[in-house]
């Protein structure tokens, strides 16, 4: 269906990889990986900050 892969360090996010299956895109898929991807690293526990609210 569809795999992401990322990385914090220090308060950089990376994305590395973004696959949704060819048959499978166009229904969300992607999007909800990268929100997912996302929102783990904005938890508590993750090294990363979130640099678009810095002032």
């Amino acid at each position: 269906m569809g795999f992401a892969w990322s990385w914090a360090c220090d308060d950089l996010w990376f994305l590395a990889q973004l696959f949704v299956d060819p048959a499978r895109q166009g229904h969300g898929i992607g999007n909800a990986l990268l929100e997912d991807d996302q929102r783990v690293a904005r938890s508590p526990h993750s090294p990363l900050r979130d640099r678009r609210n810095r002032k």
